[in-house]
């Protein structure tokens, strides 16, 4: 059986691929000084298509910058940040997708029960692919989550006081 060129597609947009589509690049950057001559050096890298709407949810919502998500592309913007910030954000993504069954919460999700953005969110995008096992979305949410997670590591691991991250 060969997979069709829909499931592909979204495949590589739930894992964040380079896919030539719309979408959110996004670059963390040293910050430079105003005197320096020396071009800007990119310290993190994450992109999001323009149909990963948990990834950008996510990314956004745990950054504090919901401002900068454009829905389709990012809003070609871009804002300091400092280390602590940065380390408040990943604390923030890993605390909104704390539980470990997560996905099963959200297939079972009634927005009469509980309210939640996050989860709305990701019930919509999980009922836009009902070839997908529940296994299989939770790796691509797991995939999604890692890759927020090494964006973040990048920019703590530079152990830059100051980033600034370009949202385009």
């Amino acid at each position: 059986m060969v997979a069709s060129p829909l499931f592909l597609l979204l495949a590589l947009l739930l894992c964040n691929q380079k896919p030539t589509i719309m979408g959110h690049d996004i670059s963390a950057f040293k910050v430079k000084l105003p005197d320096s001559s020396t071009e800007r050096e990119e310290v993190a890298y994450i992109r999001f298509a323009m149909w990963n709407t948990v990834g950008q949810y996510l990314f956004y919502e745990s950054l504090n910058a919901q401002k900068f998500n454009n829905g389709v592309s990012g809003s070609f913007d871009s804002e300091t940040y400092s280390l602590e910030e940065i380390k408040k954000a990943k604390e923030k993504l890993n605390y909104i997708v704390g539980d470990s069954d997560i996905i099963e919460q959200i297939l079972n999700y009634s927005a009469e029960e509980d309210k939640s953005e996050f989860k709305e969110i990701l019930k919509q995008t999980l009922s836009n692919l009902p070839h997908l096992d529940e296994e299989q979305i939770k790796e691509r949410f797991e995939c999604t989550v890692r890759e927020i997670n090494e964006f973040y590591n990048f920019i703590i691991s530079s152990k830059e006081e100051v980033v600034e991250i370009s949202f385009m």
